[in-house]
């Protein structure tokens, strides 16, 4: 049928065929260009904006690795004692500022996650608790650390802390991981 009409309605034709493939082609190309826009913002924000959990839980680990945990202490004779506890104390203090920032840290880099990576209010219950334990188990340890500098109670306190530290490592660890969700978009 269509061979036997003018050569006017073939090219008419044609030329509806030409515009309907030219105007899919558009519209693939856009939708190409949009979706690689797309990856290169997850990629970007996977590799350096996301906050993880294994980030916050090597920074807790920070805290085990301080001069708490040196079991040296008690070869030392009394007049060294309070000295090296006092060395200890400064160390550890620094280290324990030095995990509080990186928390903070996280937990800011939490709140500025775009929309698109966010969880719904439901959702943000677990990462709201896990924040708010760990924050103040910090306070706890930062209210006790004080004791580290006394050499009687130094061993003790530096036990409790490393239980704390563990128990914070393990609430971590159970807890939600932020990267976890770029895997779902």
């Amino acid at each position: 049928m269509l061979l036997t009409r003018s050569i006017r309605r073939k090219l008419v034709f044609c030329l509806g065929l030409v515009v309907i493939l030219v105007v899919l082609s558009t519209t693939c190309s856009m939708l190409g260009v949009a979706s690689y826009q797309r990856m290169v913002e997850d990629l970007e924000l996977s590799i350096t904006r996301i906050p993880r959990r294994s980030e916050l839980i090597a920074s807790l680990g920070m805290l085990l690795v301080t001069p708490v945990t040196n079991n040296d202490f008690g070869r030392l004779d009394p007049a060294q004692r309070e000295d090296y506890a006092e060395r200890d104390y400064q160390e550890f203090m620094k280290t324990f500022n030095v995990v509080k920032k990186r928390v903070k840290e996280f937990e800011d880099e939490w709140q500025r996650l775009p929309e698109t990576v966010r969880h719904n209010t439901r959702q943000q219950i677990p990462f709201t608790t896990l924040f708010r334990t760990v924050d103040g188990e910090l306070k706890e340890i930062e209210a006790f650390a004080h004791r580290l500098r006394n050499p009687e109670t130094r061993d003790s306190q530096a036990g409790i802390i490393i239980r704390t530290v563990r128990d914070l490592i393990q609430t971590a660890s159970n807890g939600p991981d932020p990267a976890a969700r770029l895997g779902e978009r």
